[in-house]
C-alpha cells in the first residue's frame, strides 16, 4: 500500500510541475512609444519554456482606426491564449487615435497610426531577448482597420517614408507573414464616414494623395510578405470586393497572396484554423 501512495504522489507531482510548467508569462501594459507625452503600449503573452526564442504574433485590433472609443488592444486578448496554444508568443497593440476620445491615446491622422505599428515591431525586434522572441519570424494578424495597418506593414517598404522616428531606428520593421481578416485594401473605392475623413483629414476631394497612401493596394510589389486573407460574403461594412481588388494586384505582380472567400460570415475576427495552417507553414 505504501509503495501505491508513493507512485501516485510522484505522479501528482510530475502532474502538477507539468501544469506549472505551461503556465503563460504574461507582460501586460508594455510602453513601446510615446507620443505627445503620452504612452502607447501593448500586452505580451508567451508560452514555456522561457529562454527558448519562439515566432511571433502581433494582433492588430479594428476600431476605425482609433475612432471607436470602445475598442482598444483589450479586443484581441482572446487571441493571447490561442497563440500561445499554437506555441507563438502573442502582442496585441494599441495605436493613435484619429479622434479624441477617453482611451488615453495620442490623437493625429495618417501616417501616424502606421509609424505606431512600425514601431511596435522594431520595439519586438529590440526586446527580442527580453520577450523570447526570434525576430526573424513576426507575423501579423489585423481586424478591419487593424488588417489595413497589417498589410501596410508587409507592403510598404522604408523607400515609401512610412517608417516613422522612434528609439529603434537601426531594427527592421518587416514582417514575414500577414493575415487580413476584413481588411480595407483600397481607400479611394471605399469611402465610409466618419471614419476615413477622420484617418485621413479630410475628404477624397480634399485629400486625394493622403487616400493612395492609405491603401495597401499602392504598395503591391513582387517579393513582399506573403498574405492570407479571408474576408465574409455578408460584410456589410468592408464589402468583399476589397479583398478581391488585393487579390487581384497581388496576383499581377506575383505576389503569395491566398483569398477566402466565407460566404456565410460578415465582418470578422474569426481565427480559425486556416489562420494557423498559414502562420504555421511560414513561421514555423
Amino acid at each position: 500500500m505504501s509503495l501505491r501512495i508513493a507512485c501516485l504522489s510522484v505522479i501528482l507531482t510530475v502532474l502538477a510541475a507539468s501544469t506549472w510548467a505551461q503556465t503563460n508569462v504574461e507582460s501586460y501594459g508594455v510602453t513601446y512609444r510615446t507620443v505627445d507625452g503620452k504612452e502607447l503600449q501593448m500586452d505580451i503573452q508567451r508560452p514555456q519554456p522561457v529562454g527558448v526564442a519562439k515566432p511571433v504574433v502581433v494582433f492588430l485590433c479594428g476600431n476605425g482606426w482609433g475612432y471607436e472609443r470602445t475598442i482598444n488592444r483589450e479586443s484581441f486578448w482572446y487571441a493571447l491564449d490561442l497563440a500561445n496554444e499554437h506555441g507563438y508568443v502573442a502582442a496585441t497593440v494599441d495605436y493613435t487615435s484619429s479622434s479624441p476620445n477617453s482611451n488615453g491615446r495620442p490623437v493625429g491622422t495618417f501616417p501616424s497610426q502606421v509609424y505606431d505599428v512600425k514601431s511596435a515591431i522594431r520595439f519586438l525586434r529590440a526586446h527580442a531577448r527580453e520577450y523570447d522572441i526570434d525576430p526573424a519570424r513576426i507575423g501579423v494578424v489585423g481586424f478591419s482597420s487593424g488588417a489595413n495597418l497589417a498589410l501596410l506593414l508587409a507592403l510598404a517598404v522604408p523607400a515609401d517614408g512610412l517608417e516613422g522616428q522612434d528609439d529603434y531606428p537601426q531594427y527592421s520593421s518587416s514582417v514575414q507573414a500577414v493575415v487580413n481578416l476584413s481588411g480595407v485594401t483600397d481607400l479611394v473605392h471605399w469611402n465610409r464616414e466618419p471614419f476615413v475623413s477622420a484617418y485621413l483629414g479630410g475628404s477624397l476631394q480634399a485629400k486625394p494623395e493622403q487616400y493612395r497612401r492609405a491603401s495597401p493596394i499602392t504598395y503591391v510589389k513582387p517579393g513582399t510578405a506573403p498574405v492570407l486573407t479571408i474576408h465574409g460574403e455578408k460584410d456589410m461594412i468592408v464589402p468583399p470586393d476589397q479583398a478581391r481588388i488585393l487579390d487581384e494586384r497581388m496576383k499581377e505582380v506575383g505576389a503569395s497572396h491566398t483569398l477566402i472567400i466565407r460566404r456565410d460570415l460578415g465582418h470578422n475576427d474569426n481565427l480559425d484554423q486556416d489562420v494557423w495552417n498559414f502562420l504555421d507553414g511560414i513561421l514555423k
